[in-house]
């Protein structure tokens, strides 16, 4: 009906209701600024008289914004003017319009989008899209027989983005983002049988269902036969896996090689022979403890790894103690730290491309977000920190400076980190939060591209580079000049954002803002959290034992016990809870 409009030239006036139509059914508004360009020219502006029919019952319908005058439908004879949105559920679920909407003014202005551009749109429309969640919905249903009846607009009534808190889910569909059950992680676009409420990482939209929405959408009775057939397809408990077998002890693990050392212990390439699975084990010396403090950071390094599961975490998989040692077991990450990516090999120690960098990103992002997700600071992002899987995927490993924030603190207080990654709040021993995790992004991605730190000087001492860190609020970031011309515009824009010396304005302050960043406009976030994407790099091993990415050439020192006989018990009162 308005396919041979063509686009006119538009006000300023428009960008609010035009914000409106698109956001969030092609993006959402977080992604607008960079979207825009791509959507506006597929709308067209119309002035028509009065009696003019902007939607026909019965027809797929075209996209309406009303900017001036009126209109009514035939069916309710609902009144609708500026700023309402016609056809928004025929074009979400592609049903035919349900009435004939008319104009009654004597002039009404209206934004259109056409059917005629229903593909283009669908090639544009973002991960975060009413659009394309029904569309992941829709091949949901279509992929299970129980459902095949049940229209996605029943179910899109289900959409949510937050647990619900009077009763545990039975069954769940991610539209967006991720979830994991124990450690498994959900797959999105399948309707799955849950046993226990799944955790979503922030930004994830999900379909959640329990018996009684089963029972009315199927049928009286429905749910106890659907669930009883179908079983739990996730389980808190999942069997197989190394973390819900009885307590280990050290005779279950045969240590094959050491793989470093740190500032309590070391960590051995060990073999779980109960599961002949791989594994890192930590071992910590209960006499390299010197106190109570870093006591409790032992047993929140153990809660914070076994907590939080996800693909870019270094899954956990046991911990156990004896009178001498304390053991924390935990995925082997086989290809190394990002680290010696970056330095030890000739044709990156200049830096790596932007495209290696934004992969990187977007793989930390998702796990600080799944972090974060249960109110944990990270506190100590690093390259030594990131490992390379066999696949090329980074890990985040480390959990010993990670903070649970109560659930009544939003802020922490305690200063700790590696110097040259510190946010300034941290080195002014002020409040913070988790957005001096953003910060560290913001340092580390810097490193990446321009091969050298920025905060960071060979022979440096920490006084110097917090002094450096200091100045970024009086002087400004001490850029190399190359990082203009090495970095997109985009790419510049990322890094200085998350490096905005207030926390208040740094980016990730604001949820969602970090993945609508137009750096990521390419990504495609359910593909990289399923692992479907090819990294720019997969580190050669030759066997599951190939240590060769790891360099255990120093050793750590085995302190004597505290010597007050008072600060031993509490060291060892607060390790019963390891």
């Amino acid at each position: 009906m308005f396919d041979s409009l063509r686009p006119p030239t538009r006000s300023g006036d428009d960008s609010e209701h035009l914000l409106r139509a698109c956001c969030p059914l092609l993006c959402s508004a977080a992604q607008w600024s960079v979207q825009r360009a791509r959507l506006l020219p597929l709308f067209s502006k119309r002035v028509l008289p009065v009696g003019t029919d902007l939607i026909h019952a019965g027809d797929r319908a075209p996209l309406v914004v009303l900017l001036t005058g009126r209109a009514e439908s035939s069916s309710n004879k609902s009144i609708y003017g500026p700023g309402d949105v016609l056809g928004y559920d025929s074009w979400l679920f592609d049903v035919p319009a349900p009435a004939t909407v008319t104009t009654t003014a004597a002039s009404t202005t209206v934004l259109l989008l056409p059917r005629s551009r229903w593909r283009h749109v669908h090639a544009l429309a973002t991960p975060a899209s009413h659009l394309r969640q029904v569309r992941v919905l829709a091949a949901a249903i279509g992929a299970d027989d129980t459902w095949a009846g049940v229209r996605p607009s029943a179910l899109w009534l289900h959409r949510t983005t937050a647990p619900a808190r009077d009763r545990p889910p039975c069954v769940v569909v991610v539209l967006h983002g991720a979830a994991l059950v124990g450690s498994k992680t959900l797959e999105p676009g399948v309707i799955t049988v849950v046993s226990a409420a799944p955790h979503f990482t922030t930004g994830s939209v999900w379909i959640e269902l329990g018996t009684a929405d089963v029972d009315k959408l199927l049928g009286a009775g429905a749910a106890q036969q659907y669930l009883a057939a179908r079983g739990p397809e996730v389980s808190l408990a999942d069997p197989g896996q190394t973390s819900v077998l009885a307590p280990p002890t050290l005779e279950d693990f045969e240590l094959l090689d050491v793989l470093g050392y740190g500032s309590f212990g070391q960590v051995s390439l060990a073999r779980d022979l109960r599961s002949n699975g791989l594994c890192a084990l930590k071992i910590v010396p209960k006499s390299a403890i010197p106190n109570v403090k870093f006591a409790h950071q032992a047993v929140r390094e153990r809660q914070v790894l076994a907590t939080v599961q996800h693909p870019f975490v270094a899954r956990y998989v046991a911990s156990f103690q004896d009178d001498w040692n304390l053991y924390l077991a935990a995925e082997f990450v086989q290809g190394g730290e990002l680290w010696h990516r970056l330095y030890d090999c000739p044709t990156t120690a200049m830096g790596l491309d932007e495209a290696d960098v934004v992969f990187y990103a977007a793989n930390i992002v998702l796990a600080l977000q799944a972090l974060h997700a249960r109110r944990v600071v990270y506190r100590d992002l690093k390259l030594e920190n990131l490992l390379l899987d066999t696949r090329g995927y980074l890990k985040l490993i480390d959990m010993g400076f990670a903070l649970p924030l109560a659930p009544d603190d939003t802020r922490a207080h305690t200063v700790c980190g590696t110097p040259e990654y510190m946010a300034p709040e941290l080195v002014a021993g002020t409040a913070y939060d988790h957005t001096v995790d953003y910060w560290a992004l913001g340092t580390l991605l810097y490193e990446l591209l321009m091969g050298a730190s920025l905060f960071g000087r060979p022979d440096d001492t920490p006084a110097r580079t917090f002094a450096r860190i200091t100045a970024v609020r009086s002087t400004g970031l001490p850029l190399h000049p190359d990082f203009a011309s090495r970095a997109s515009p985009a790419l510049q824009s990322f890094v200085l954002a998350l490096l905005a010396a207030e926390p208040a304005r740094r980016l990730g302050s604001a949820a969602d803002a970090v993945l609508a960043h137009a750096v990521f406009v390419d990504v495609d976030w359910t593909a990289l959290l399923e692992r479907r994407l090819d990294p720019p790099y997969v580190p050669p091993v030759t066997n599951p034992t190939d240590t060769r990415h790891f360099c255990a050439d120093v050793s750590c020192d085995d302190d004597d016990w505290p010597s007050d006989g008072r600060r031993r018990s509490a060291v060892l009162s607060v390790l019963q809870d390891f």
